[in-house]
């Protein structure tokens, strides 16, 4: 019952210490040496990579090896567990459900036996395709670099540990209410011997426990995949920020020192309260490494050039005042300078009329300031599609699962409603309806998030002259997330929601009035 598994240089690199406060990336060592504020110590602490500890577990049970002589024994057991305990259930559910329905003594009908054991059916498959799915996602390279410990949160609560809480009690719930088929009676009365009714809940049991810690596992990813994708898209939300300040102060004419300390996606934006820690977090964004770690380099080495070749070719100190901050990871953009240049007169650099003499080649570089650049069309096109591939591998690895897991909750839901039809719920039948029920959106609203931060993304292009065909070709690819081509919503979410909540009352509404009229007869 086991499966191959492959060796992933990813997972082996994942960890280079047990020390979870050193356990950093390569990219995160490039953009920590760039970084001069005071207060790397605290962005070092943000959105850490998962502890050695739970990582150790995880790797173990899904047979991800940590070493090139480790075996996954442990994950082969889990495995085969989960395989015979799916493959049990359906078994003994099958059987019960055609003695049920061939026998006179209760009133399953062929349509209702089919569909339970559609359902037995998908939910086992789905614990498999969830084991083998996380296996992957833990072991692949981009995911593991996405992979921290941070995801949106819910009346301030982490949003996995309140997943973790609602699948946990839909297990629980569950397992009490079909507790009843465990006894003598239930399998006397359809005529079956008693050791199948034993069988189908024990192994109803055990494939639960599995089927939650398999699909938290799938879960987990996607809430915190996602929030990384959220941050990214914040942070080149930033930097277009920053770029349109400085299309702004050049159009009115001013050429003061920039304020660092002034905040950005202040003005304009209405933002959550830990919106700006998240975009100081070095760890949690999505920008690529390579083009992050060489892009400044080469700007630096770009301004010394011309800060040298500037001073030795006067005889006083130019000193150009930018208008902002460089945007960390910005290209120079010469093109989009020299056409602002001569379309708007501002003045770029301020010559002081004293003569200063320069002794070393550090005083040289430090008086002189190269005037922020405006990013151009290229390296605004560039980011997108890295945040739009990153999207894109995110899409493709989640949907199957995604869409298995609404069409298994849908079914269950319809079920249920039928069957309230001829019996009143209990409290048990309605935390087994409404616990599944509020997985849909908590799942949906990950996907939701990043969609409506992709769509705002385009507002904070400034629409310069020459960038009118670059944002309609934008406006048509915009950053999604998607399940099969469907895009999830805040809209779609609620309609769904109020579309369930509405059979539910109707089903309310049907029995308060066939009340009176049965009374009546």
């Amino acid at each position: 019952m086991s499966r191959p598994r492959s060796e992933s240089i990813a997972s082996l690199d994942y960890y280079r210490t047990r020390d979870t406060h050193l356990q950093v990336s390569a990219r995160e060592e490039l953009q920590n040496q760039r970084q001069d504020s005071p207060n790397n110590g605290r962005q070092m602490q943000q959105s850490r990579r998962l502890p050695y500890w739970l990582w150790f577990i995880i790797a173990k049970s899904l047979g991800i090896k940590l070493s090139p002589e480790d075996k996954p024994i442990l994950a082969t057991v889990l495995y085969t567990l989960t395989f015979m305990s799916a493959i049990t259930y359906f078994l003994s559910d099958w059987w019960f459900t055609a003695s049920d329905i061939v026998s006179d003594y209760t009133k399953t009908t062929v349509i209702d036996g089919t569909i339970s054991i559609f359902f037995t059916l998908l939910w086992g498959a789905l614990s498999l395709y969830a084991n083998n799915l996380a296996y992957r996602l833990f072991s692949h390279k981009k995911f593991l670099d996405m992979l921290r410990l941070h995801s949106k949160t819910i009346l301030k609560m982490n949003a996995s540990i309140v997943l973790f809480a609602l699948m946990l009690l839909l297990a629980v719930f569950n397992n009490i209410n079909a507790f009843p088929n465990f006894k003598d009676e239930t399998c006397r009365r359809v005529a079956l011997d008693v050791l199948v009714c034993k069988v189908r809940y024990i192994s109803r049991v055990v494939l639960s426990v599995f089927a939650v810690i398999w699909n938290y596992l799938v879960a987990f990813v996607l809430v915190s995949t996602c929030r990384t994708h959220v941050i990214g898209i914040r942070r080149f939300m930033q930097a277009l920020e920053q770029d349109s300040r400085v299309y702004e102060s050049r159009y009115m004419g001013l050429a003061q020192q920039a304020n660092t300390d002034r905040p950005v996606l202040e003005e304009y934006t209405w933002f959550d309260e830990d919106y700006l820690d998240e975009l100081r977090d070095p760890g949690g964004s999505d920008i690529d490494s390579n083009s992050v770690a060489l892009i400044p380099q080469q700007r630096n080495q770009d301004d010394n050039e011309t800060s040298e070749q500037r001073v030795s070719s006067s005889g006083t100190t130019s000193i150009t005042v930018p208008v902002s901050s460089p945007v960390e990871g910005s290209l120079p953009s010469t093109s989009s300078t020299q056409s602002f240049q001569q379309t708007f007169s501002v003045p770029t650099e301020v010559t002081c009329p004293t003569k200063v003499s320069i002794s070393s080649s550090n005083t040289t570089s430090g008086s002189h300031v190269r005037p922020v650049p405006l990013m151009s069309n290229s390296e605004i096109l560039f980011k997108y599609w890295k945040i739009q591939a990153r999207l894109r591998l995110s899409s493709v690895a989640l949907q199957r699962w995604m869409m298995s897991v609404i069409s298994l909750v849908i079914v269950w839901l319809a079920m249920n409603l039928v069957l309230w039809l001829t019996c009143n719920p209990t409290l048990i039948d309605l935390a087994n309806f409404f616990l599944p029920l509020s997985l849909l959106p908590l799942l949906s609203s990950a996907y939701a998030e990043v969609n409506q931060e992709g769509l705002r993304l385009l507002k904070f292009i400034c629409p310069l002259e020459g960038r009118l065909q670059m944002l309609y070709v934008l406006q048509n690819s915009p950053l999604q997330m998607t399940v099969y081509g469907f895009t999830v919503s805040y809209s779609t979410i609620s309609t769904a929601a109020f579309g369930i909540l509405l059979a539910f009352a109707s089903k309310v509404l049907i029995q308060e009035i066939s009340g009176p009229l049965i009374l009546k007869n």
